[in-house]
């Protein structure tokens, strides 16, 4: 929602968190927490650059299921309410 409301209706979600992906860089890696509303579940925080804008970025990785999947708690850009 955060990225439809701040890029518009035509930008592809996906492409834009693909992107600010495959730009987080090791040395971007802030700390791990532990999340609020997942007790017991800690996910990485990053801050990177993309698209000229710093954004913030939560995840964690979800092997409960038949998939390891990475799951995206936060990626909106820093400092920004949302």
């Amino acid at each position: 929602m955060f990225i439809r409301n701040h890029y518009g209706e035509g930008v592809e979600v996906v492409e834009v968190v693909q992107g600010v992906f495959a730009r987080m860089l090791p040395s971007e890696f802030c700390k791990s927490i532990e999340l609020d509303k997942l007790p017991g579940i800690r996910a990485d925080v990053y801050r990177t650059e993309y698209d000229g804008i710093t954004w913030y970025v939560k995840f964690f990785r979800d092997d409960s299921g038949s998939q390891v999947r990475v799951r995206i708690w936060s990626c909106n850009w820093d400092h920004v309410l949302h």
